[in-house]
Parts: C-alpha cells; sequence; structure tokens
C-alpha cells in the first residue's frame, strides 16, 4: 500500500496538479495553466485509482520559485506530517522538451531542501507526453547534460504522462509499477520528517556559520584595538613629561617603539582573525605607531 504513497514536486507551471488528476483518474486537484502558482498549500487526496483498482494517495505541493508569499519550507514539512510514516515516492516534475535554467535551479533548491539522500526515493517525471510527435524521451534526456545528470542520480528512473488523456490509464499503471520496483530496491524505506529537519538544520548551520564567524572576529579585533588603545593612552600619560624633552634625535626611536607596538598587536589579533584579517590589523599598527609620534611632534611645535 505505500508504495503508492506519492508526493508531487515542481515549479509553478509544470502541471504537477495535472499529474495529480491523471494519476487518480479525476479532478481532485486544482489546475489551470498559469504562470502563476495554484497550489498554496500541501494537499492530499486518497481513493482508488480510476480503471485500476490500485488504492493511491497523492499529495501536491506549493511549486518552487512560486510567486505567491508562500514559506515553501513550512509547507512541506506540513505536507510530510500528512505523509505518515514518511514519502516513499517523490515524482519531480518537468515538462517536456524544455530544460531551463530555472529547472536546473528547481534541482538543486531540491536537493538543498531535502538532502542528496532523497534521490533514491525519486522519479523524474515529465509532461506533456502528448507532444512527444514519435520521439524517444531517452533520445531529449541523452541530448541534455543536465537532465542526463538528474536521471542517472535518480537511478535511471523516469517516466512520461500524457495528462490530457485521463482514459489512459496504462500510463498510469506502468508508472505505479516503476514506484514498485523503486520502493522494493530502498527496501520499503521512505524518506521522513525528521530527514528533512536535519536538513534544513544542516543548511541553517552552514549558511549561518560564515556570519557568526565575522561577528565573533569584529567583536575580537574591536575588543582587542580598544584595549590597545587604552594601555597605549595610559602609557602616554605616564611619560608625557619625557616625551617632551626628546628631540628630533630622539624621534626615530619613538616612531620605531610605536611600529614595534602596533606590529605586536598585529600579530596578536592575527591569532584571531586570521591570515587576510591580520594583514590589515598588521597595516593599522604600523601606521598608527609612525601616525601618533608624528602628530604628538607637529603638536609641540604649534605649543612653541
Amino acid at each position: 500500500m505505500f508504495a503508492h504513497l506519492i508526493v508531487l514536486i515542481g515549479k509553478t507551471g509544470v502541471g504537477k496538479s495535472t499529474t495529480g488528476n491523471t494519476i487518480l483518474g479525476r479532478h481532485e486537484f486544482q489546475s489551470k495553466t498559469s504562470m502563476k502558482s495554484v497550489t498554496k498549500t500541501c494537499q492530499r487526496e486518497t481513493g482508488d485509482a480510476y480503471k485500476i483498482n490500485r488504492r493511491v494517495t497523492v499529495t501536491d505541493t506549493p511549486a518552487f520559485f512560486s510567486t505567491a508569499n508562500i514559506d515553501l519550507n513550512v509547507e512541506l514539512k506540513r505536507g510530510l506530517n500528512l505523509c505518515s510514516p514518511g514519502i516513499y515516492t517523490i515524482l519531480l516534475v518537468f515538462p517536456l522538451h524544455t530544460f531551463t535554467q530555472q529547472d536546473t535551479d528547481t534541482v538543486l533548491l531540491f536537493k538543498q531542501m531535502f538532502g542528496e539522500n532523497v534521490m533514491k526515493h525519486t522519479l523524474v517525471l515529465f509532461t506533456h507526453g502528448d507532444e512527444l510527435q514519435h520521439k524517444s524521451v531517452d533520445q531529449l534526456i541523452t541530448r541534455n547534460a543536465e537532465l542526463s545528470k538528474l536521471t542517472e542520480e535518480c537511478g535511471g528512473r523516469f517516466h512520461l504522462l500524457n495528462n490530457k488523456d485521463l482514459n489512459d490509464r496504462q500510463q498510469v499503471t506502468k508508472l505505479l509499477m516503476k514506484i514498485q520496483r523503486m520502493v522494493s530496491e530502498n527496501d520499503n524505506s521512505c524518506y521522513t520528517l525528521q530527514m528533512f529537519e536535519t536538513q534544513s538544520l544542516k543548511v541553517f548551520l552552514n549558511e549561518g556559520l560564515f556570519d557568526v564567524k565575522t561577528f565573533l572576529y569584529g567583536c575580537a579585533g574591536g575588543v582587542l584595538s580598544a584595549v590597545t588603545g587604552a594601555v597605549c593612552t595610559q602609557m602616554y600619560n605616564n611619560q608625557r613629561w619625557r616625551i617632551r624633552r626628546f628631540t628630533e634625535d630622539h624621534l626615530k626611536y619613538v616612531r620605531l617603539w610605536g611600529i614595534m607596538c602596533g606590529c605586536a598587536a598585529g600579530m596578536i589579533t592575527g591569532g584571531f582573525v586570521g591570515p587576510a584579517g591580520s594583514s590589515a590589523t598588521l597595516l593599522r599598527g604600523i601606521l598608527g605607531g609612525v601616525g601618533v609620534p608624528v602628530f604628538w611632534s607637529l603638536y609641540n611645535k604649534i605649543l612653541e
């Protein structure tokens, strides 16, 4: 029974909902030819497939890259909840003849959201079978590198449907046989909600990790700069009377001392921010070491 628990995935306008109606043999899912997504929430329909006498459950999902204001991640989680204990079959739907950049992006987003493991539960489904015109689906696939790669990742599984002919039940029977074979090869295992949530967490951590590191490095650099500045200020205040006695001959030693302090601060910061960040910090230290004595020399000349 679980072999025929089917979830439809695809972008706007590929005929997902119509595919669900074709499988069931009746109009259960709202569908129309449009560039705007009709399906805004997950919808599940169960019944005996027309003229096939097999129990089939089909779940339609909101389209990828939909123009509607839909939280796709939330809706897909809700759809997985509808498919207890999990998904045995995902039909990744594409139109025949065309495979655009957005179709490629759909595949990438699909794998990003579900994880690579989902591919063993996936079958590529082509719609608009009425437009084949005596050509071979295999030929269309082999002529497109992205399609060839996709079907290979899905174990060579694909099927063609003519959604304009609900009475052609043989095409649905063949599809269900392919699904049954795939489920058997997977030892009746399924893709679960827990797998989806684990993948969502993985994506979140990977995307947020760089921002967290940048924030922490910035904080460390800011604190170190503030401490260095405070220490240098205190040292200057303590030694101010001696600095006034320095002549131009002694000023070069002050510059050298400042550069050494700046370099030291740069190397310490390098331990926190890495090579790229330490180079910039070291340069700022050198400029600061040179600039502070020069500024102080000019200030003394003005006072004179």
